[in-house]
C-alpha cells in the first residue's frame, strides 16, 4: 500500500524520480540536461515543501526563472503527465492529490504566460 507525501524525504524521492523521467523524455530533456542537479534538487524539494506543506522560505518567482525558455504547449502537457505519473507511482492521499493539483495550476499558469 502506498502512503501519502508526509515529509521532505518523500519530496526528495519524488523529485529524484521525476527528474530521472524528465531526462529520459526526448522533448523535455533539452531544457534540463544542463542543470546542476546537485543544487537544483534541494531547491525543488524546498519549493514542493512550500507548495504542499506551506513551509516558509521559498521566495523564487517561478515565471521569472522560466520565462526565457522557448516552451511549447505540448511540453507543459508532457511535464504534467510525467509529474502525475511519478506521484501515482509513489504516493496516494490528500498531499499527493494536492501536489498534482498544484502542478496543474503551475503548468497552466506558466503555459499561459510563456506560450504565444
Amino acid at each position: 500500500m502506498k502512503t501519502d507525501i508526509l515529509n521532505e524525504n518523500d519530496l526528495k524521492n519524488l523529485v529524484d524520480l521525476f527528474y530521472g523521467l524528465v531526462l529520459k523524455d526526448e522533448d523535455l530533456k533539452p531544457f534540463f540536461r544542463k542543470i546542476n542537479f546537485e543544487t537544483h534538487i534541494p531547491k525543488m524539494v524546498q519549493f514542493w515543501s512550500f507548495a504542499i506543506f506551506e513551509t516558509p522560505g521559498y521566495t523564487t518567482n517561478l515565471f521569472q526563472v522560466h520565462q526565457h525558455m522557448p516552451l511549447r504547449k505540448e511540453q507543459f502537457s508532457a511535464w504534467l503527465a510525467l509529474f502525475n505519473q511519478t506521484i501515482d507511482e509513489l504516493f496516494e492521499g490528500p498531499n499527493a492529490l494536492k501536489a498534482k493539483q498544484r502542478a496543474m495550476v503551475i503548468a497552466l499558469g506558466m503555459e499561459s504566460k510563456i506560450v504565444s
